[in-house]
């Protein structure tokens, strides 16, 4: 059965009233939004939200940086219209960027890289 992934108003950064974001490019910009809204931050869902900016300190050792995509996995999961999600992290000059690519409740794949400095947060590629 095929899964509606619904609609929303697109955002690059900034709200783009007239622009809707919908199938999987939604899910994308979703999964962004989720890694970048520290948890409890949002009212309707306080156990939802993963900062990656706060994952900075654990960057700069081997061990933490090894802990990272299983964490990110695991809150991109919650969502219902994600069925798979595998995470590469990677730490080089002050930078921790992390690969995503993802498969859909409807068999769509995707790929996702962020990057944080600790302090900003980029979308560095969002596509399917």
């Amino acid at each position: 059965m095929s899964v509606n992934y619904g609609n929303d108003v697109l955002w690059d950064g900034d709200l783009q009233p007239g622009y809707e974001a919908t199938g999987v490019a939604l899910v994308i910009q979703h999964a962004f939004i989720r890694l970048t809204t520290p948890r409890g931050s949002c009212p309707d869902a306080p156990d939802d939200g993963f900062d990656v900016r706060l994952l900075m300190h654990d960057a700069h050792t081997r061990t933490g940086l090894a802990s990272i995509p299983s964490r990110v996995r695991a809150e991109l999961l919650k969502d219902d219209r994600i069925d798979s999600i595998t995470v590469r992290a990677s730490f080089l000059e002050g930078e921790l960027t992390l690969a995503i690519h993802g498969v859909t409740s409807n068999a769509d794949t995707f790929d996702l890289i962020v990057g944080t400095d600790g302090t900003n947060v980029k979308l560095l590629r969002g596509d399917q």
